[in-house]
């Protein structure tokens, strides 16, 4: 019984082990299609490629209009053509200046003196220079504590963050809109509360106003020296009911 399960388990081995044989051929000669990335056609074709100069922010985005030339081989390069976002092709003569702004597709091929055409070759832009737009709104919900809200807009690299300062000092940072904070001034005559949107390139709109005691006074609200006042009073108030409460004890004490 033993030997037919052994010969039966032998059997079914060199089944799979010659099935797994006859298909890595067949597996092996099946062509796999690989795009190269943007990097790979940038650098592998160095007989033509683009040269983009403009000012660099932040995230990999141009925050200005980029100016753009080609390195070439004069040898091999016979004609230069290039186009933009999948618009028309043209010849590139002389250096160009890209204004448009947004994510960009960049494609370029060239003609050798054979009259061969290179591959197309693409790579992406990414230009912004425009701040984004705010609005902010205050609103006072204490004597001393305001609640800023910011609406902001920014259609091109999009929305980062918010900061928001005092008198200059950064207090506090927010990331996801809509971009809120509730501050408590410090007891200073005057206070500007100042608000910096930034976008995801790096440009930036601020707007900031200034608030004051005598403000903060408005609507019938006690000030910072009538709050004093009030706790001075209440301190005294309470220390003669104390001092009251102890000679009432004490006089219960002595008759008893």
């Amino acid at each position: 019984m033993e030997k037919t399960l052994l010969k039966k388990s032998l059997i079914c081995g060199m089944v799979v082990l010659f099935f797994g044989m006859s298909i890595l051929p067949i597996a092996g000669s099946l062509s796999i299609e690989k795009k190269p990335s943007v990097a790979m056609n940038y650098y592998l074709d160095v007989d033509c490629y683009p040269v983009f100069n403009g000012t660099m922010g932040l995230n990999g985005w141009y925050v200005s209009p980029v100016n753009v030339s080609f390195m070439y081989d004069p040898e091999i390069v016979k004609t230069i053509f290039y186009r933009i976002n999948d618009g028309l092709w043209l010849q590139y003569i002389t250096p160009f200046t890209i204004d448009e702004q947004g994510l960009l597709s960049f494609e370029w091929y060239y003609i050798n003196y054979s009259g061969e055409s290179s591959e197309v070759f693409v790579t992406q832009l990414k230009i912004d220079y425009t701040p984004p737009e705010i609005s902010v709104t205050k609103e006072r919900i204490g004597v001393f504590i305001w609640k800023i809200t910011v609406d902001a807009y920014d259609n091109i690299s999009g929305l980062h963050k918010a900061e928001f300062y005092i008198n200059g000092v950064l207090e506090a940072t927010v990331f996801i809109p809509p971009f809120e904070w509730t501050c408590i001034v410090k007891w200073k005559q005057s206070w500007t509360i100042m608000v910096k949107v930034y976008d995801t390139a790096g440009n930036f709109a601020d707007a900031f106003f200034t608030t004051s005691l005598s403000q903060a006074q408005s609507n019938n609200q006690p000030s910072f020296q009538q709050y004093s006042q009030i706790n001075l009073q209440s301190r005294l108030i309470s220390q003669q009911m104390n001092q009251l409460l102890q000679n009432l004890i004490l006089r219960h004490q002595t008759t008893s």
